[in-house]
């Protein structure tokens, strides 16, 4: 997940690319994005052939909260000016939560919540670059 931003972060900017590092930057992101994008639609299918009879619904709409929360604190920063300081720490809290995700993802018990922390991180690098 955090490719893509690294190719953000090298693409300049701007909003075509205008040089040849910037266009490979771009080719990068669109082709991580698919692998992110995949991973987890695949990772959540395949949590669901294991999901038993019985067992306990998991409600992943709770965690909507979290990421409207990281979006308006950054609007809020963007707006007011002082975004540089709150880009870095919200690139640093999708760092953390990708690392949580890998280690949720360890078992298959926490794995369902392994795979939301992952969406939130990378959904908070990606606003924050």
């Amino acid at each position: 997940g955090m490719t893509a931003v690294g190719g953000l972060v090298c693409m300049g900017g701007g909003l075509f690319p205008q040089n040849a590092a910037q266009v490979l930057a771009a080719a990068a992101v669109f082709v991580s994005m698919i692998n992110i994008g995949g991973g987890f639609v695949m990772t959540n299918r395949m949590l669901g052939m294991f999901k038993q009879e019985g067992s306990a619904s998991y409600n992943r709409n709770i965690y909507l909260l979290p990421a409207v929360v990281i979006s308006a604190v950054y609007a809020f920063g963007a707006a007011t000016g002082c975004s540089s300081s709150l880009c870095g720490m919200l690139q640093l809290i999708g760092a953390v939560l990708c690392i949580l995700a890998i280690g949720g993802l360890s078992t298959q018990a926490t794995a369902r919540y392994g795979n939301t922390m992952g969406i939130l991180g990378v959904s908070s690098g990606l606003v924050a670059t």
